[in-house]
């Protein structure tokens, strides 16, 4: 038996734009709190296979966000079939989650959980969707500390690293930048 507890997030909102609001207006528009979304985040994920914990980690996320957006009445999805995971008709980068008002799938939250070293990739799937006008909101999810998840992947990205280089990068585009803290891995 594998476990992780996700205990809280640090946060960030980045980016040079204009006209969108602080966090709170962005995802209140939306029919979402910040804390709400935290929170569909936080608890213990087991699972009994083995394989890479981040791999089991994402996975879960990428069903609490489903979840918590469903909650608010957006139509959301996780399903890499769906055209509402793309942003674009020409390229085919799919995004982890993605939500939108009823009648609104021009103006997305578009969520990216990242435990892979290659999340530049997730900035360019995000200035294309901006470019697309479909992008409201774009959520980055990493850990605040590799060492809790898996001490042998040394690539993982981090909060902190993250932020320097989205800060350098400086979108135009709203970015919530969330760190997961974590409880240390457990294996029995």
């Amino acid at each position: 038996m594998h476990e992780v507890d996700v205990i809280d997030a640090k946060w960030a909102l980045l980016g040079d734009f204009v006209g969108r609001g602080d966090v709170q207006k962005i995802l209140g528009s939306f029919n979402c709190t910040l804390e709400g979304l935290i929170d569909s985040l936080k608890g213990k994920h087991t699972w009994e296979e083995e394989g890479k914990p981040q791999a089991n980690l994402a996975k879960y996320l990428e069903c609490e966000l489903d979840s918590y957006f469903t909650s608010k009445g957006l139509i959301s999805t996780t399903d890499q079939n769906s055209d509402l995971v793309r942003c674009s008709d020409v390229v085919q980068y799919k995004s982890d989650v993605v939500a939108h008002l009823s009648g609104k799938s021009e103006s997305r939250i578009i969520c990216e959980i990242e435990m892979r070293p290659n999340f530049e990739k997730d900035m360019v799937k995000f200035q294309i969707a901006n470019k697309n006008n479909l992008l409201h909101l774009a959520v980055l999810i990493v850990v605040l500390d590799r060492k809790k998840i898996n001490p042998g992947y040394g690539t993982m990205p981090e909060y902190a690293l993250v932020k320097e280089k989205i800060v350098e990068f400086s979108p135009d585009f709203p970015v919530l930048l969330l760190g997961l803290e974590l409880s240390t891995l457990m294996s029995s």
